[in-house]
């Protein structure tokens, strides 16, 4: 590999024949063209990368050029680009896909139109075609029925504009030409004898000729020169991007006819295979702005919906952006030599459709030059690099052959970093390779980071490779460039200092001797196994001990993590284990002791291990799973067989594109587990000024980790009128902390160009959610965190055709947790979003004594029509099925439980399962309180159970089972009066407190005298009435935190160790305790549960416990 040379900075005066200014796809193309020459040729760009600005929001369509007549110089100039990009994707290997374009008419108003374009496609040359609907709908079935026709140009096709610049820099350097990015253009001065001198905030530059190809800023450029000749009028487009479940709903590029303003709303099916909608086009006289708009995204899914299809909805959203277009007081280009001064050159108001015509307004340029420099064409060299040799090559774009030859040849291709696109570490080693330095510039060139999670599990690792590589602490990691940090400068853990932090990646990533991958992969190959697991989190693990335990010889678990445990290892905190260990740990604790089990157990467990592809056998019911091996085992891809498959691989972030939040894009805003992993995980800080977004557990457990860390918690900020978490995580991460909690608020736009500068917050009405803008304020902050819902990833299951409920967004399974192919079962938080680990757990190992059952025929697998489905204020349940065989249910072989969530809170109601074929109630049974973020889960048995089974006969094996909660009004009751008679409670005071032990959150009424407890009512168990006594007495909270390995020592796969108090400290010194436990090291290997100090703050008996067992080595 080789490595692109960066921006480079002197105090000398540099000097070249030609400088082009601007650096998009333009500018890029004018650079490749000059390359050709032998002369000194430099671009100069203000931006940290080529391609990022108008270029890198661009729609990406190469058009086929029946939008623009002749008469301008823009319709003269597309048809030639077009043809030129096509072959140039074959030299410089940047994304292009020729899919053809459609513009669709409505009405005779459009289809004149359309006749119109297609005289200036024959008079240009254009192939195009007229479909009638019959073709139409052949070919676009997805499309409105109200469309009469359309005009079909078969050499549209679309690009990624960000790659296409990146190629053209690559091979213009290649031939000598020189980038100079982070430079801004301050002043030109003419030189008398011609020539020029321009000003930079990197040093003066001197040249003979200037291309001006600054896009938005060219008029401003020219001004330079004394050229006001033309002016440029920003027109901002916003556009919306889908996930790739709409690929195949649409097969080539979609307009409506639109005006002579802008081309309108298209649908846009992109080079991968996602689907952008847009743009919308609105004058601005702020060349910087890139906001979003609530406005913007109604009006292009309306136009799209009523107009287009039906089909497009914001379901899939995962993206949102703007862009500006360089308008000019023309509609037409402006190219050619200024007015003032004939060795400069503008290449001006370049709009659509700009990228397409960009290589041939680059020759357009050459051909300018060589006239007014007659001695241009001696310079031309005799030979030229036309094509890249070494090009990025993604992974994931590789076939598979291609693939396992990369994986042999470097390790790195079998560590997998960006899991929703594909990207492993040797695409991201060979981003830099070819110029990124930024979170951006490893996205556009990688995709990691573009699919649907947005960053939020790729990210800590991206930023840990570029400090590596880049040699720079993590604190100078940026989003895009100066200004955007991903973490807050300013803030430095004294813990960790640069040269510590920089020494312990190098040790991270270091190359080692590996094991023999091609053995691994004969032995991985050799086998059928009986039940193979896809995720070692709480659910997978829990299969895999089950499935052992039932007598299941072969069992393997993948994971793509370095460790297993999912989730749980970066959750510290406590709350896990009280059902099924019997005792409270914290998360790392937790996935401890399912792992050592299930090693114990006998279970092959294989971490960074990516199971990328499945097939199912209908014939052997055999299924081939295809894993790629990461490099600590050696790096290889195996095509392993088994015999059932669990799918247990947990849930993703929604992120800030699926709740629709307007304004800027800066760096600081995170999803809340991205922020759990910096912090937990990472041991960096996001920022100084925290506000929260949602009120999910993760979201309230977060504003208490930034606390205790020393970051500044605003408050938590709720759109429903109900919290979305536990209680007892409100009382013991938010009121213990004076964290306010506000229900029924949202946030309604995101301000700073950069970094975050302020968020605008306004309450909504609670059955509308519609905000109040006129009561919204501004609040000041540098980082948002997210914590607004959690969506099961079931991309590998929907590529084999397992059903998904639209629901739960998990797949379809009956009460033995088997989905509709036969064999795979599917468990834990991939199955539904699970609020107790120990509930995922208790499906986890449900799954795996099924898949055993299944293996040894012991019941009916077949399917059945019980079906299940939700009810009155019900928003989903599992199963969507009941066994064909109730009888193996009633022989206590598994279980029959129903998991559901309510769609409100409510103080009580009935709980019912009827059968809506016969009319009759299988149970009915009074619960409450019902509060939608905890699960109810109910085992249907005795009675009830044989009452099913009856039924179901009666009805010929068919049920239609409705699950209801049906809301009971409970009659007001009058506040309890103190009387003489009742002398133990006289003179007291009743308070009402949540009980914090366990996740139940006991609701407990305690009258006191002071601080003396008389009568305590509501708790549950033993545990809940001591601690309300105490509450009174002398309140007292446990906490968890990391420590760092000493400032020799590092550890392979954490940077901080989780540890926890093993008893409560003072409630008023839990800010001293966090301190005084970040002043501690870890000075040798720790096992889980070791004491490592004891008696915190001088307490008796509260001593700190590792929650994590961690081997550590020399520097």
């Amino acid at each position: 590999m080789y490595s692109i040379a960066r921006s480079f900075s002197s105090t000398t005066t540099k000097k070249y024949d030609v400088v082009t200014i601007g650096g998009g796809c333009v500018g890029c193309s004018i650079a490749r063209l000059l390359s050709k020459y032998n002369l000194k040729s430099l671009v100069i760009d203000k931006y940290n990368d080529v391609g990022m600005g108008s270029t890198k929001a661009n729609s990406g369509i190469v058009h086929a050029g029946f939008h623009t007549e002749l008469n301008l110089l823009k319709g003269q100039l597309v048809h030639h680009g077009n043809r030129s990009i096509r072959e140039l994707a074959k030299e410089l290997h940047f994304g292009y896909r020729q899919i053809g374009e459609l513009v669709v008419a409505h009405n005779q108003a459009h289809i004149e139109r359309i006749i119109q374009m297609a005289k200036i496609s024959k008079a240009k040359g254009i192939p195009i075609e007229i479909w009638g609907q019959e073709k139409l709908r052949k070919e676009e079935p997805n499309l409105s029925h109200d469309i009469l026709l359309a005009l079909y140009g078969p050499t549209g096709g679309v690009i990624n504009p960000y790659e296409f610049a990146f190629a053209l820099r690559e091979i213009a350097e290649i031939n000598g030409v020189d980038f100079q990015l982070r430079t801004e253009v301050k002043g030109i001065d003419q030189k008398s004898g011609g020539g020029f001198i321009i000003h930079t905030n990197k040093g003066d530059i001197e040249t003979k000729y200037v291309i001006n190809s600054a896009g938005l800023y060219t008029d401003k450029i020219a001004n330079m020169i004394g050229d006001y000749s033309f002016t440029i009028h920003p027109r901002k487009g916003e556009e919306y991007l889908l996930d790739k479940s709409f690929d195949d709903l649409f097969h080539h590029v979609i307009f409506p006819v639109g005006d002579k303003v802008s081309k309108g709303t298209l649908i846009i099916p992109t080079v991968d295979k996602t689907v952008m909608i847009g743009p919308t086009a609105l004058n601005t006289d702020d060349r910087e702005d890139l906001t979003t708009s609530s406005g913007g995204v109604e009006k292009i899914f309306k136009f799209a919906q009523d107009n287009l299809s039906p089909l497009i909805t914001t379901r899939g959203l995962i993206a949102s952006f703007a862009g500006l277009r360089a308008a000019s007081h023309t509609s037409d280009f402006i190219i050619g030599v200024s007015e003032k001064n004939s060795q400069f050159i503008n290449v001006a108001g370049i709009q659509s459709p700009g990228l397409t015509a960009a290589p041939a307004i680059g020759e357009y340029v050459l051909n300018i030059l060589d006239k007014i420099w007659p001695e241009l064409n001696q310079k031309k060299k005799k030979f030229w690099v036309s094509r890249l040799t070494k090009p990025l090559r993604l992974f994931s774009r590789m076939s598979p052959i291609e693939q396992e030859v990369a994986v042999e040849k470097d390790a790195n291709y079998g560590d997998v970093v960006c899991r929703c696109e594909f990207v492993t570490v040797g695409d991201i080693h060979s981003a830099i390779d070819h110029g990124a330095d930024t979170m951006d510039g490893i996205k556009f060139r990688t995709r990691a980071g573009m699919g649907k999670c947005q960053g939020g599990f790729c990210s800590s690792r991206i930023m840990e490779l570029l400090s590596y590589r880049l040699n720079i602490p993590l604190e100078d990691i940026s989003k895009f460039g100066e200004g955007s940090n991903i973490l807050v400068p300013e803030w430095t853990d004294p813990r960790r200092s640069q040269e510590t932090q920089r020494i312990k990646l190098d040790h991270k990533f270091r190359k080692r001797e590996l094991p023999d991958g091609k053995k691994l992969k004969r032995k991985l190959e050799s086998k059928i196994y009986d039940v193979a697991i896809i995720g070692g989190g709480g659910a997978g693990l829990a299969a895999a001990n089950s499935a052992r335990k039932m007598g299941a010889e072969k069992v393997i678990v993948f994971d793509r993590e370095p460790v297993t445990g999912g989730i749980l290892t970066q959750c510290i905190h406590s709350g896990f284990g009280l059902k099924y260990f019997g005792e409270e740990l914290t998360g790392p604790e937790y996935a401890h002791k399912v792992s050592v089990e299930a090693k114990e157990l006998g279970a092959e467990i294989y971490t960074n291990s990516y199971v990328y592809e499945m097939e199912h056998d209908e014939e052997t019911e055999i299924k081939k799973l295809r894993v790629l091996i990461g490099s600590e085992l050696g790096g290889t891809i195996a095509n392993v067989r088994a015999k059932t498959v669990i799918l247990g691989m947990g849930c993703r972030e929604r992120t800030r594109a699926a709740i629709k939040i307007p304004g800027d894009r800066p760096s600081g805003v995170y999803t809340a587990g991205l922020a759990q992993k910096m912090i937990n995980e990472m041991g960096v800080l996001p920022g100084k000024t925290a506000v929260i977004l949602g009120s999910g557990d993760i979201g309230l457990i977060m504003a208490r980790r930034l606390t205790l860390e020393g970051c500044k918690v605003l408050g938590v900020f709720e759109l429903l009128p109900n919290c979305s978490g536990l209680h007892r995580n409100v009382v013991q991460c938010l009121e213990d902390y004076g964290i306010p909690l506000k229900l029924s608020h949202t946030v309604v736009r995101i301000h700073g160009k950069k970094r975050l500068k302020r968020v605008t917050i306004a309450p909504v009405d609670p059955k509308t959610f519609k905000p109040f803008m006129d009561q919204a304020f501004d609040l000041e902050c540098d980082t948002l965190l997210l914590s607004v819902g959690l969506i099961p990833e079931n991309d590998l299951s929907e590529t084999i055709g397992i059903e998904i409920d639209p629901r739960t967004k998990g797949p379809k399974v009956s009460s033995e947790m088997m989905t509709n192919i036969p064999g795979i079962f599917s468990c834990g938080n991939v199955l539904h979003v699970h609020d107790i680990v120990d509930n995922v757990t208790s499906e986890g190992l449900k799954a795996g004594k099924s898949a055993v059952l299944y293996l040894k025929n012991k019941f009916d697998f077949k399917p059945s029509e019980l079906n299940v489905s939700p009810g009155k204020n019900v928003g989903y349940v599992v199963p969507n099925k009941l066994s064909k065989d109730l009888q193996a249910f009633d022989r206590k072989e598994l279980p029959v439980t129903v998991s559901l969530r309510s769609r409100k809170l409510m103080k009580a109601a009935k709980f019912t399962i009827i059968d809506k074929i016969s009319g009759k109630k299988i149970v009915t049974k009074n619960i409450k309180p019902i509060i939608p973020a905890e699960m109810i889960i109910f085992e249907i048995k005795g009675k009830a159970l044989k009452k099913l089974i009856k039924i179901s006969k009666e009805n010929g094996d068919k049920l239609e089972l409705e699950v209801s909660l049906n809301e009971i009004k409970e009659k007001k009751i009058k506040p309890e009066v103190q009387t003489a008679t009742n002398s133990e409670l006289r003179g007291t005071q009743l308070s009402h407190i949540t009980c914090v032990c366990c996740p139940e959150g006991c609701q407990l009424d305690v009258h006191h005298r002071g601080k003396e407890v008389v009568k305590l009512t509501g708790n549950k168990c033993p545990k809940g009435k001591a601690y309300g006594i105490q509450e009174f007495i002398d309140p007292r909270r446990v906490f968890s935190t990391t420590i760092s390995p000493s400032h020799d020592l590092t550890s392979k796969h954490v940077n901080v160790v989780p540890v926890k108090l093993s008893n409560p400290l003072p409630k008023d010194k839990l800010i001293e305790g966090s301190q005084a436990i970040h002043k501690l090291f870890i000075k040798k290997d720790v096992e889980c549960g070791e004491t490592i100090a004891k008696n915190i703050l001088g307490e008796e008996n509260v001593d700190l416990i590792v929650c994590r067992s961690v081997k550590v080595e020399k520097l």
